[in-house]
This record gives structure tokens, sequence and C-alpha cells, in this order.
């Protein structure tokens, strides 16, 4: 398969995955044009984000699905925060390096999913083995099997000078950063390429949300709740960041990933275009090194199998005080 079918492989899949949503009532941020402002969780970038997608962002949602991304068999390895519904963490921790956490006996949650017919449970026991037990009854249950398919719920690409800039998109995750630019720079002659494109692709599965305790998180009232943030849900999902690099302007590239034409012009200047792809649904979060659109493409028609569900892409936290939302 030649460079320009691949290409119009992709299109067709980003096409129909390209369908922007309106927007429900619970304080969603919604972004439906083609430039836009940078959104929540990336607005300490030096280099903007050009939005093609983004369904439903809401203002309460922190992502996280790529400040803990590692890639296989590099030295750069994915280090997944141990979080879970009930977990309480320093609210300077939260989000971040999801370190010291605050721990003690805690009375028992309500957690439930997302699905349109959802699955409810007490965890009796908020830990981490006991909130592991609730997902695994949540994957062999009836209700999952019958949840819908992970949807796309962010499409972004940057033109970026030069591929060391990388790490000033990715502010969240240097390493991680740094390491994709490793990758390119072995599979590719970057003194012939003009243009690199970088593009981030994050699919939601389902939510788990725990309802706020009528009787506080901890059994122990002598805990100061002061400056104390918990987990009130955890979204699952999947995501992909891809590098293109081309003599192409990106406003081309742009339009290749969303619209596709025969012309002989273009299939004449795909023929340099080159392509990293660096995809996760793993709860491990070591991304896996593809070289090629159909890969890409293959991501984006199927993030994840039924019998997996991703890994945290986005969280919330309240803080224990009042339950307002930290942001």
């Amino acid at each position: 398969m030649n460079v320009s079918d691949k290409i119009l492989i992709a299109a067709i899949s980003f096409i129909s995955c390209l369908t922007v949503t309106s927007c429900s009532n619970d304080e969603p941020m919604m972004i439906n044009v083609k430039t836009d402002p940078i959104p929540e969780h990336n607005k300490n970038t030096l280099v903007a984000w050009d939005t093609i997608v983004c369904n439903q962002l809401s203002k309460n949602q922190i992502y996280i699905g790529s400040r803990y991304l590692g890639i296989q068999n590099w030295d750069c390895n994915g280090n997944p925060p141990s979080i879970y519904l009930g977990a309480v963490f320093p609210e300077t921790s939260f989000g971040n390096h999801f370190d010291r956490e605050v721990n003690g006996l805690k009375n028992p949650i309500v957690a439930y999913t997302d699905f349109s017919d959802p699955f409810i449970s007490t965890i009796e026991n908020p830990s981490g083995a006991g909130y592991n037990k609730y997902i695994k009854d949540v994957i062999h249950s009836e209700e999952y099997k019958t949840s819908g398919t992970p949807k796309l719920d962010l499409f972004r690409v940057s033109n970026i000078t030069n591929l060391d800039s990388l790490d000033d998109i990715l502010t969240d995750n240097k390493a991680f950063a740094k390491t994709i630019c490793e990758v390119v720079k072995q599979d590719n002659n970057t003194d012939n390429i003009k243009n690199w494109t970088i593009g981030e692709i994050v699919f939601k599965g389902f939510s788990v949300t725990t309802d706020i305790p009528e009787s506080g998180i901890f059994i122990n009232k002598d805990i100061s709740e002061k400056g104390l943030v918990y987990v009130r849900s955890i979204t699952y999902g999947a995501s992909a960041y891809f590098v293109i690099g081309s003599d192409l302007p990106f406003a081309d590239i742009k339009s290749l990933l969303t619209s596709w034409s025969t012309s002989n012009s273009n299939e004449s200047k795909l023929k340099d275009t080159s392509i990293t792809v660096f995809t996760n649904s793993s709860p491990g979060q070591n991304a896996v090194v593809r070289h090629s659109l159909e890969s890409l493409n293959t991501f984006v028609k199927n993030p994840y199998n039924k019998e997996e569900y991703g890994y945290p892409v986005y969280c919330t936290g309240c803080y224990l005080e009042d339950n307002s939302f930290f942001h």
C-alpha cells in the first residue's frame, strides 16, 4: 500500500469520527471551530494547538492522559499514579504527582458508571484494592457489555518549527516529549524534512464517579480537612500522539487529515511524508510505537478492545471541606 492510499484510509476514518456533539448544561466547555484557544489542560504551552474536535471538555475535569506516559522499549517508562475513587491527596499534589496520599479508615462510598444503564455498587473499604475489585466487576458486568464504544473526545494538531520544540507543547511530560523526539530522529533523516506536525487524539471510554459522602470520607473526624482533595471521578480512555514530517505546509497536512483530494499533485507531494505514531490504551501507560498512517487509522477505528478498558485520561477532585471542585 502506497503512502497516498494510507492517507486516504486515514482521512476517511477521521472524517467518520470528527462529529462535534452538542453540550449539556453540566458546565462543559465546547469548542467547535477549527482554530481556537488552547483547551484547559494546556494553558501553559508555549506553542499553540490547532483544535479540530473538542467534545464536552468540562472545566472540572483534569487531563492526566499524557502526564505519566512512557514509551515501550525506550528509556522512558510509564509512571501511572495510584489513584482510586475516594483517594485523598494534598491539593499541591492532586493532578500532579498524586503523592503523599492521606491515609485513614474511610466510610463506604457508592460508585457508579456513566453507562446508559449504570453499574452501581458500594465500595465498603475505599482503597486501591477495593477499587480494583470494583473495576473488575464493572468490566465483567452486563452493563459494560452493552455500554457502547469509546468516543472521540479531542483531536488537534500543531505546527512545530523543529523537533526539539516538542517539549514546548507537551509541557506536562518532558521525558515523553524528549523520547518522542529521539524516536523520530532515529527513524528519519530530519535534515531533509521542512515541516513538522504534532498531533494528539484522545478517546473517552467510560467514567466512574462516587456520590458526595454524607458522612465524609474519613471515619476519624480529627483529620484536618483543610487543603485536602479527594478523587471524585475517573474517566478511562485511550490516546495517540503522532509526528508527521513533510515538505508540505502545515495547512496542507491539516487539510489531508480532515478531507481528501485524489489529484496527482497531492500524490506526488506525499511521497516523502513520514509519520511516527505513539498509541496507548494500557493501564501501564507505555505507548506502542508504529510507523504508518495505517496504524493511526487502526487506532482511530478501534482504540481498544472490549476486553480492555483503557487507562485514566481524566479525573475530577473535590475538596473535603465543602465538596467544591478542585481546579
